[in-house]
Order: structure tokens, then C-alpha cells, then sequence
């Protein structure tokens, strides 16, 4: 009489087993999917960072030529002789000295690219050339815009040839206003350094702050194409021109706007 208890004891356990599984939620079929699409992503990026610093670190190991070390102990010492208003031999002795230095130590052509490559820093705040030179924050602005600016020319032909839009101010705006994602990612590893508040915030107050630009642009290429009759591309080079210019000085305030607010919160 026991072996039939043991079997309904069986058969409730099974059944019990069935329920708990009915019961816990089932996976979407795209969930795995996802996931592993994810976890690629992830690992590309890794790799992509990996070889970027071997290359940056490859390039931050080339020493200067002996002519450029000779160049800059000219320049050293023609550097001290116009901001030194005492004797020569005072004047001289210094240049002395860096020659000593520059002859013991290696001058490597460029360095700081790996804070760079891992986002610590900007292009115009970490990278020295010869030990003592920086690019201008400006002209960081200018080499990330140029090529931002290639890539508006071609949404700008694209959305001209390729779908026929004929009117030369509605290409203008599109392509200036898809631009903007681009030229801030730019802007942060050239210019600016670390989003402040966060990628979508700092995206957000660029856009905010290059609305006034985009709405002065989209007239002054209405003008110049509808009424002075300037050819579609010439006008765009001429609107380019003017609002990269003013584009520096508000994207510089806009980049930094709410800095003091969020170091008090942290």
C-alpha cells in the first residue's frame, strides 16, 4: 500500500515542477539577440580603444631628430634673449643650461595622446609636441570642424542629387542641423574636454545654443540664394564661414555652461 503513496508523491512533485515553470516569465525571442548584440558592441569598442592606445603609444615613443633638437635650443635661447633685460653672460648661461638638459633627456615629437584616446582629456588640454607646444584651442576647433564640415557637404549633396530637394536654404538646414551631432563629439575629444552633465545634456545645450545660429544662417542663405541670386554652393561656403566663427565663442560658453552646479553636487 505504500508504493502507489510514493507514485502520487511522484506525480505531485511532477506536476508542481510543471506549474513553477509555467509560472516564471518566458524570455522574448529577441532577448538573447539583443544581449548578444550588446556584448559585441562592448568588446569592439574594447578593441578599438586597445589599438588606439598601442597606437598612441607607439607614436608617443618617437624621439625627436637631432636637427629639431638644435632648432629648439635656437629657439630657447633667441626666447630668452627677448624676455631677458640683464647682461648677456646672464642671457647666455641660461641658454647653457638648456642645452645640457636638452642633451640628457629625450625629446619625444608628441605626447598625451593616451589621455585623449581614453577621454580624460581634450586634444588642445593633454597633447604636447616637442615637450613644450600646444595647438591653440582655436585651431583644435578648426581641424574638427573641417572635418565635420565634409560630412555636412555630403548630407548637403546627398539631400540635393540624391533626393532631388532643389531649394537650396532647405538643404542647408538639414544638413547644418544633422552636423551638430558630429560636431559635438568633435568638439569633446579636440576642444572642450568632458561633457558637462552628461552626453545628452551637453548635446542638448548645443543645440540650444546654435539655434539662434541656425536660425540667422537659414536666413542669410534665403537671401542670398532667393534674392542676390549667389549659387547654391556659394552660398553654403559663405554661411559656413561666418557661423563657424561665431559658432566658436557661443559653443565655448554653452560647453561650460552649468560646470559650477554640477562640481557643487559631486
Amino acid at each position: 500500500m505504500l508504493s502507489p503513496l510514493n507514485d502520487s508523491d511522484g506525480l505531485l512533485n511532477d506536476n508542481r515542477d510543471n506549474d513553477a515553470e509555467q509560472r516564471l516569465p518566458q524570455q522574448h525571442p529577441h532577448a538573447s539577440t539583443k544581449m548578444s548584440c550588446s556584448l559585441m558592441c562592448g568588446e569592439c569598442s574594447a578593441c578599438i580603444t586597445i589599438i588606439m592606445l598601442a597606437m598612441a603609444d607607439r607614436l608617443q615613443q618617437l624621439p625627436a631628430s637631432p636637427r629639431v633638437l638644435r632648432w629648439m635650443r635656437r629657439w630657447k635661447r633667441d626666447k630668452q634673449s627677448t624676455m631677458t633685460h640683464n647682461a648677456v653672460a646672464v642671457a647666455s648661461g641660461g641658454a647653457n643650461d638648456n642645452d645640457n638638459d636638452d642633451k640628457d633627456g629625450t625629446v619625444y615629437w608628441i605626447q598625451g595622446l593616451d589621455q585623449v584616446v581614453l577621454g580624460n582629456k581634450s586634444f588642445a588640454e593633454s597633447v604636447v609636441f616637442l615637450g613644450q607646444f600646444k595647438l591653440l584651442p582655436y585651431l583644435c576647433y578648426m581641424l574638427s570642424g573641417m572635418v565635420c564640415d565634409v560630412l555636412m557637404l555630403l548630407t548637403d549633396l546627398a539631400w540635393h542629387f540624391w533626393l532631388g530637394i532643389q531649394d537650396a536654404t532647405t538643404c542647408w538646414v538639414i544638413s547644418f542641423t544633422l552636423s551638430i551631432v558630429p560636431r559635438h563629439s568633435a568638439l569633446k575629444v579636440m576642444c572642450f574636454g568632458k561633457y558637462v552633465g552628461g552626453y545628452y545634456h551637453s548635446l542638448a545645450r548645443m543645440y540650444l545654443g546654435m539655434s539662434a545660429s541656425i536660425a540667422l544662417s537659414t536666413i542669410g542663405n534665403y537671401l542670398m540664394t532667393k534674392h542676390w541670386g549667389v549659387a547654391h554652393y556659394v552660398a553654403w561656403v559663405v554661411t559656413l564661414i561666418w557661423t563657424g566663427v561665431v559658432n566658436y565663442f557661443v559653443l565655448k560658453k554653452c560647453w561650460t555652461f552649468g560646470d559650477d552646479k554640477v562640481a557643487e553636487s559631486e
